[in-house]
């Protein structure tokens, strides 16, 4: 599993990757010399988010949201190569000029597709956090954007961020999060027959946040990532709690105004495939 959290000395809580391993995929053991990458080893930008690895042509490949400033409206892609999963080299410019919560499945040699949030531009309206777009590529590097975006917020969804795509025999699924009413956030999910065209008729929340506000996943179920093992689908997914304070590495008592995301959260699915 590769995480974001707090580098020693940074202020904010998304500086670095973190790297834990497991062997059953509910208890995880964090690397003893995390960090394994934070915004000192990217020459284009400090924060880093969203980190997504896959395995192919026998090394590690790492796609990834940096963001270069203050403004977090503006987000890049960044890309870095590994041959164990834990000492990385960057590539020294972004591959893509907008985009947030990458995940990218390889169709066959030569063919990768790329699902991310991303800045519609000037002469579309939206923003990046209420777009998500299909990008294709030959090698992983070089991007090409769809014209418009696959996926934007419907229903109640205020929002449509952090996408997470798998295909499971011949349908593709896609689970995203959206901001509702009450200041929550809470995961939805959709499918295609192509992964490129998606059935949104449905907005009902495909894993809510808890009730009550006593539960570490009580305010917001966020940033999925689903993964098919053993016949079953396990979901791993970031949480805020409603508590608003935190104690920061520098050993005092912080207050973000949204809560932080505090806690990665893992829930299971029976897996039933037709024939």
């Amino acid at each position: 599993m590769w995480y974001v959290g707090t580098s020693t000395g940074s202020r904010s809580p998304d500086k670095a990757f973190g790297y834990a391993s497991s062997t059953n995929g509910v208890d995880w053991t964090p690397h003893p010399d995390n960090p394994i990458l934070t915004g000192a080893d990217v020459p284009y930008g400090d924060h880093l988010q969203t980190p997504f690895v896959m395995f192919d042509e026998g090394k590690f490949k790492m796609w990834f949201v940096v963001v270069p400033g203050a403004d977090h409206n503006h987000q890049m892609l960044g890309y870095a190569t590994s041959s164990d999963g834990k000492k990385w080299r960057v590539r020294p410019v972004p591959v893509s000029p907008s985009a947030r919560g990458p995940v990218v499945i390889k169709e066959g040699s030569g063919r990768y597709r790329m699902w991310a949030n991303s800045d519609p531009g000037p002469d579309q309206p939206g923003n990046l956090f209420a777009n998500i777009f299909e990008f294709n590529s030959t090698d992983g590097i070089t991007w090409q954007r769809s014209a418009k975006p696959c996926v934007v917020p419907a229903g109640r969804l205020k929002s449509c961020v952090y996408p997470w795509v798998t295909r499971i025999g011949n349908d593709y699924h896609i689970w995203y999060g959206g901001h509702i009413d009450g200041g929550m956030f809470e995961l939805v999910g959709a499918t295609s027959n192509d992964g490129s065209n998606w059935d949104l008729a449905d907005t009902r929340a495909a894993f809510p946040a808890r009730e009550g506000k006593a539960a570490f996943d009580s305010r917001y179920t966020s940033t999925p990532c689903v993964l098919e093992h053993e016949g079953k689908l396990f979901l791993y997914y970031s949480a805020r709690d409603w508590n608003r304070e935190y104690i920061g590495r520098d050993g005092k008592k912080h207050r973000d105004g949204a809560s932080p995301y505090s806690h990665i959260g893992v829930a299971t699915l029976d897996l039933i495939l037709k024939h």
